[in-house]
């Protein structure tokens, strides 16, 4: 079974420098039992679009992401899939015990992982509890999110979705570094199916909502992959399924992001553009 292509062993000082050791179950664990982990983990990448943990087959590997976005997937028997969510950098991926997973784990970009064995995980809890209540916090969290998502996608109409999503990507990008402002920058590097089916709509409605949300100044897409926050009360309002919400004009401002340019193109025509996947 492919698991992807291991490219380095973890050590105590690689993951030290881990980008995501404050936020993984590393940094719940304590230092023996990261050590412990440490030891046993290896680093394995996986192109977008490279299954992961597979539905239906028995699972032998789980780990955290170090780099990318991966999905979890369930494919139906008459061959669809749905996008049910999309785990960051820091979260869990695949099952805790060896078992066939009723979803699949899927490569939604590049990715890197921080990749163990279950069986030596499943060893790893026994002797180290303190990573057994970390893992456990950390899929309850996982789980929780899901259930989050489940109750929005039951309680708003498809504009309020694209609004919920994006304040949701300003938080998670913010949260680190306390600022969930206007003009932050959500980098949408998920592909377009693949957003629209975790939004639960089809990609024409994804784009004529994102196009509504830049008509009433909530955001402004700086490119077809890149929407900048204009007026945080907007979206939120948005969001809330408040009337009223194209009431109160932000006020113009440059819209910069750290990686980009600013793009002078018409909403229609980066909707246009976005539609074709560009």
């Amino acid at each position: 079974m492919h698991y992807g292509k291991v490219t380095a062993t973890a050590s105590a000082g690689r993951c030290r420098e881990c980008p995501v050791s404050h936020l993984s179950i590393c940094a719940a664990a304590g230092e023996q039992a990261f050590a412990s982990f440490s030891s046993r983990a290896r680093l394995a990448g996986f192109r977008a679009g490279e299954t992961i943990v597979p539905q239906g087959e028995e699972a032998g590997h789980g780990g955290i992401i170090v780099e990318g976005a991966v999905k979890i997937v369930c494919i139906t028997e008459a061959g669809a899939a749905y996008v049910l969510q999309v785990l960051q950098p820091g979260e869990w991926v695949g099952p805790v015990f060896p078992e066939r997973p009723g979803v699949a784990w899927e490569a939604a970009s590049d990715v890197m992982l921080c990749w163990i064995a279950l069986p030596a995980l499943e060893t790893l809890m026994q002797m180290e509890p303190k990573l057994s209540r970390a893992l456990l916090a950390s899929v309850t969290r996982q789980l929780k999110a899901q259930w989050d998502w489940a109750v929005l996608l039951r309680s708003g109409g498809t504009l309020g979705r694209i609004a919920s999503w994006l304040l949701r990507e300003v938080e998670g990008a913010g949260a680190g570094q306390g600022n969930c402002s206007e003009g932050a920058v959500v980098v949408i590097d998920l592909r377009r199916r693949d957003l629209a089916s975790l939004l639960d709509m089809t990609v024409e409605t994804l784009c004529r909502g994102l196009s509504q949300l830049e008509q009433r100044q909530a955001i402004v897409m700086l490119t077809p992959k890149q929407a900048a926050v204009s007026n945080m009360g907007v979206l939120q309002q948005i969001a809330n399924g408040e009337r009223g919400a194209g009431e109160g004009k932000a006020a113009k401002r440059v819209l910069r992001s750290n990686n980009s340019h600013i793009v002078t193109q018409s909403p229609s025509a980066i909707g246009e553009a976005f539609f074709r996947g560009a």
